[in-house]
């Protein structure tokens, strides 16, 4: 009541503080008629009563009379007034009609707002389900635009990723999501278009067909207009597609990656981590070839510290780095490039990541959570690096990953990378921890067979190196190996099998058996791997020529398999049930061996200790009764044959 009041009260105040005009003559009794009514009035609106004669009617300012002397103002002609006034006066009537109404009715949204609206809605959603109805409905009434579906993708991505795929409908949502992409595909800008890359490697669905026409969606976008992550995410995408499938690899053109890793590269001075490990592991496995200064700066800017580092980036860097060397070590042996290396007009180098660098990833994902893939994947990416970490470190990626194999009931997870590591560390295993593989290896071949020979060639490779496959285990392995039809092994499953044949044989003797057809076609197929090697480099050239000068009348064969008995050549090769392995020289009359070592024979942070496969080649060798002799690569030049006389008269 008293705010309703309070306006007229102000306004009768002013009117009756206003003077008189000198036109107007008040008498007394006038004068003391109103300052009684003032009074009154004063105490009728103190008190809280209304002054009936005040309510609703407006009051009239009356201006204090001017003197004579003084121009008046002249008010201007009506169609020359402002509209000022009128305007004020209708606005708190057009207020009290948009406060009456409802406030979505007063929203006038333009295009852009809906459809950030509906991005964000579609951001929003927890589950798949939710998101395919979304994209649906607006599908439907003809509202659904690339921002909402490129959301929609990416979204319907995260919650994938959050649990299986299938079970919560993500396949489904996928069967939706590819084909209204595709139709809207030439409206698709840069960033859309890695949306939807990302969503097809996620769900391992894409034509070879597909991603051509993505790619040459892709090739009329200006490419620094993507950022970081998105460039980051097209490369990981890209090398998944190409993993998955061969039709995808050969799809791929060589030259936009190369664009695409050009590009990724400008932005790396301002780049997260986890950008950083993700561009460099999918350029890496798509082929692209760093050079030493780039993988310095990409390794710099992926131990930035911004909260983004994790096990899995850990990883990825990682196994990014020893990508990048078998590249080199496949252009050193056989001078093969990449169809990306080759668009990109360079070559692999013998880059590497400093045993700092190494040391630091390794200790940042030690201290955090990870599981058995991780672990396991850890195991194979340092032993593909020849980096010997501390025994420690060692143990504890070997238990993340046995303590996790009892707790998923014997899973396959990343069983081969963990007995791959394992056996290039040399983590030698528990007995309990052999049991526990070699069940879960008879589990993964019943589960999946189709992966069976690389099961079983991976385990009796791995416990062969490391001398610890008895005759129970071999047995076990072998009885794998001998239900599976020959047409099954491929030639590198093939390969690792025999080897391993060679290796428990050579300790447990002829108690080892393979099936003979098996057997045969392992040894064919080692053969033709070793026939494709590298010729003897330089090096290999002059240890030769020091040998034959210390073996004078000896004939010295270069490159030639070796096997028990002192056997070589040809007949080596013709004693397949007992083995052979090819060796870089041999002097046959001195049942001696001369291995030309480089780096890769020996752990790059410890180049005096040979890797554990490299002692386990001569083991064998000496168990054929072969005398060995190996020539390190730091051994200088001059120094050579000295080298060698020394050690020959032991041998001879």
């Amino acid at each position: 009541m008293a705010a309703s009041i309070a306006p007229s009260v102000m306004q009768l105040r002013v009117h009756a503080s206003a003077k008189p005009s000198r036109s107007l003559m008040v008498s007394p009794a006038a004068v003391v008629d109103r300052s009684r009514l003032r009074q009154q009035c004063a105490v009728r609106v103190i008190s809280g009563e209304q002054v009936p004669e005040l309510v609703g009617k407006p009051v009239r300012r009356v201006q204090p009379a001017q003197p004579e002397d003084v121009p008046q103002r002249q008010r201007p002609p009506p169609q020359s007034q402002p509209k000022k006034r009128s305007d004020q006066q209708r606005r708190p009537k057009q207020q009290q009609q948009q406060h009456s109404q409802p406030r979505h009715n007063t929203l006038q949204l333009s295009g852009f707002d809906l459809s950030r609206a509906r991005t964000l809605s579609m951001k929003g959603q927890c589950s798949i389900l939710g998101m395919v109805q979304l994209v649906q409905h607006y599908g439907s009434v003809g509202t659904l635009d690339k921002y909402n579906l490129a959301a929609a993708l990416d979204r319907t991505v995260q919650l994938g990723k959050r649990a299986n795929s299938r079970e919560s409908g993500g396949d489904a949502a996928w069967a939706v999501l590819r084909p209204l992409s595709m139709k809207l595909l030439q409206t698709f800008g840069a960033r859309q278009l890695v949306a939807l890359l990302r969503a097809a490697a996620h769900f391992n669905s894409f034509s070879a067909d597909k991603l051509k026409a993505w790619q040459a969606a892709l090739k009329t976008q200006q490419l620094k207009r993507l950022p970081a992550i998105a460039a980051s995410n097209a490369l990981l995408s890209l090398s998944t597609l190409a993993a998955g499938s061969e039709a995808l690899k050969a799809a791929i053109e060589a030259i936009l990656v190369v664009r695409l890793v050009q590009h990724w590269l400008q932005l790396l001075p301002d780049m997260l981590s986890i950008d950083a490990c993700q561009g460099l592991y999918g350029a890496a496995c798509l082929g692209y070839p760093f050079s030493q200064q780039e993988l310095n700066r990409i390794t710099q800017q992926a131990l930035e510290v911004d909260g983004r580092f994790d096990t899995v980036t850990g990883t990825q860097l990682f196994r990014a780095w020893s990508l990048l060397d078998a590249a080199w070590r496949e252009w050193d042996k056989s001078r093969q490039l990449s169809v990306v290396a080759a668009a990109s007009e360079r070559h692999p180098q013998a880059v590497c990541p400093g045993n700092a660098a190494v040391e630091e990833v390794l200790r940042r994902v030690l201290s955090s959570d990870m599981n058995a893939r991780e672990a396991s994947q850890l195991l194979l990416a340092l032993g593909q690096l020849r980096f010997r970490p501390p025994s420690a470190a060692a143990a504890a990626l070997v238990d993340v990953y046995i303590r996790c194999l009892k707790q998923q009931e014997l899973t396959s997870i990343g069983l081969s990378a963990f007995l791959d590591g394992c056996a290039l560390l040399g983590c030698r295993l528990s007995p309990a921890a052999v049991e526990s593989c070699l069940e879960a290896v008879s589990a993964a071949c019943a589960s999946d067979p189709s992966a069976a020979p690389r099961y079983i060639s991976t385990a009796a490779w791995a416990l062969a190196h490391l001398q610890q496959c008895n005759i129970e285990a071999w047995q076990r392995l072998a009885g794998l190996a001998a239900a599976l039809p020959i047409a099954d092994w491929p030639a590198v499953s093939l390969c690792r099998l025999f080897q391993a044949y060679m290796h428990v044989r050579a300790e447990h003797g002829q108690a080892v058996q393979l099936p003979t057809q098996l057997l045969r076609a392992a040894s064919a197929a080692l053969a033709q791997e070793t026939s494709r090697q590298g010729t003897a480099n330089a090096f290999h050239s002059r240890v030769a020529r020091e040998l034959e000068a210390a073996c004078p009348g000896e004939a010295v064969e270069v490159e030639q398999p070796v096997g028990p008995g002192c056997c070589s050549g040809n007949a080596a090769l013709e004693c397949w049930e007992e083995g052979w392995l090819r060796v870089n020289l041999a002097v046959p009359s001195l049942r001696l061996v001369v291995h030309v070592d480089g780096p890769f024979q020996y752990f790059r942070n410890k180049p005096e200790v040979p890797l554990p496969t490299t002692l386990a080649r001569d083991r064998l060798l000496r168990s054929w009764g072969w005398h060995v002799i190996s020539v390190p690569f730091t051994i200088p030049k001059q120094h050579l044959a000295e080298y060698l006389k020394q050690r020959l008269p032991d041998q001879r």
